[in-house]
């Protein structure tokens, strides 16, 4: 089901531009998912009673979102911030050595651990880290700024790849192709299975846009 499925459902008598507009902005504060449904299944009690429109209920959706003064709850904590270490550094660990085994099989010589691609790689791993914790001030960013949050977009993209440049050509180690290339699969394998534990377990990073009694059941997601 897709996302657009799930507000239909949850508010199907809420117009979607308004609708849409509503959420996003939530989002934006840092409103959680269940908080979110519960404020938009008020929109639509009072919509599918009354027979109003949300825009003639509530006026603009962006002026109600901010009216409502809904507490940020996207403050991170130290298990979350390691589980999503341990996710970024599985994949994007697993993609680097599926590449350099993958490449060293088709030239037919061992894989090359260069110290610039690490460094790189390592860069990429915190870089995505950031964008997951500051993710809503990011998006708001790019929304009020788009020409320059794309500028920025390929400053950060150089940068990544600039901060290896001074450890160029220094080689670490070395392997046959075919277990960096096991490696790398083995990685992602890792990374999969963690992330349906965590699926399963509740504790993976979806938050889902559903009411605070359902939500609450373990492995819910979206």
């Amino acid at each position: 089901m897709s996302k657009a499925d799930d507000l239909d459902v949850l508010a199907p008598s809420v117009e979607a531009n308004w609708r849409d507009a509503f959420v996003v902005e939530l989002r934006l504060q840092g409103a959680g998912g269940p908080t979110i449904a519960d404020a938009l299944l008020e929109v639509e009690a009072h919509c599918s009673e009354s027979g109003q429109s949300a825009m003639d209920a509530f006026g603009p959706a962006v002026d109600y979102a901010k009216a409502l003064q809904l507490p940020d709850e996207s403050r991170w904590t130290g298990r979350q911030l390691a589980r999503t270490w341990v996710q970024l550094l599985l994949v994007v660990g697993g993609a680097w050595f599926i590449l350099e085994g993958g490449m060293a099989m088709v030239l037919g010589e061992e894989a090359q651990i260069n110290l610039a691609s690490l460094v790189s790689a390592l860069a990429s791993v915190v870089a995505m880290v950031l964008v997951f914790v500051f993710g809503d001030r990011l998006l708001r960013f790019v929304m009020d700024h788009m020409v320059l949050a794309a500028v920025g977009f390929a400053v950060v993209i150089a940068a990544l790849v600039a901060v290896g440049l001074p450890f160029d050509g220094v080689v670490v180690g070395s392997a046959p192709a075919a277990w960096v290339l096991g490696a790398g699969i083995t990685s992602l394998v890792a990374f999969a299975a963690y992330s349906i534990m965590l699926r399963r377990s509740g504790k993976s990073l979806d938050d889902p846009l559903v009411p605070p009694n359902v939500s609450s059941a373990p492995g819910r997601s979206s």
